[in-house]
C-alpha cells in the first residue's frame, strides 16, 4: 500500500508502521532508492520484497528489524550501505547482487541466525566487523578479487 510509505523524487524516505507486526512489506516499484534508517527499528516486518528498480539502500536502513528473516536483494543494486542489516538477528540468509562491491561495516553485525551469505565474484572489500556477531554463519567463500579484509 502507498500510503504506508514516504515517498519523495523516487527515494523511499520512511515506513510508517514502525510497531506493527506485519509479516510481509512489498515496497512500491516507483521507488529507485531507500533513504538510510527508512525501515530501522521495525521490529515485526518478517519479510521485505523490493522491486527490481531499486538502486541503492542506505546505511541503517533495516538496522534492528529483529524478526526479519528474508528479503530479496535485486540485481541491479549498486549500494548498500554500512550496517544495514546490523542487529537483524532473524535474518538466515543472503545474496549480495554483482554490482555491490564492498561489504560495508558492521553491515550484518550481529545477525545471530546468519547461516548463509554468497557474495559475489565482485566484491573487492570487506569493512571492518562486517560480519561481527554473526555466530550461526557456517561457512563463507571469500573472491579472488578481494585485496582489503579489516577486522571480522
Amino acid at each position: 500500500m502507498f500510503w504506508d510509505f514516504v515517498i519523495k523524487d523516487g527515494v523511499l524516505l520512511r515506513y510508517r508502521w514502525r510497531l506493527l507486526k506485519i509479516s510481509c512489506v512489498e515496497v512500491p516499484d516507483t521507488v529507485k532508492k531507500i533513504a538510510p534508517k527508512a525501515f530501522s527499528m521495525c521490529r515485526g516486518i518478517q519479510k521485505i520484497i523490493l522491486p527490481t528498480t531499486i538502486t541503492e539502500i542506505g546505511s541503517e536502513t533495516f538496522k534492528g528489524c529483529s524478526a526479519l528473516e528474508s528479503i530479496n536483494l535485486p540485481g541491479g543494486l549498486v549500494k548498500l550501505g554500512a550496517e544495514a542489516f546490523r542487529n537483524c538477528s532473524s535474518l538466515k540468509e543472503i545474496t549480495l547482487p554483482v554490482g555491490i562491491p564492498d561489504v560495508r561495516e558492521f553491515i550484518f553485525c550481529n545477525c545471530k541466525s546468519l547461516q548463509k551469505i554468497e557474495l559475489s565474484d565482485y566484491v573487492e572489500r570487506i569493512e571492518a566487523h562486517a560480519f561481527y556477531g554473526c555466530k550461526s554463519l557456517e561457512t563463507i567463500k571469500i573472491p579472488e578479487r578481494v585485496s582489503v579484509i579489516s577486522d571480522f
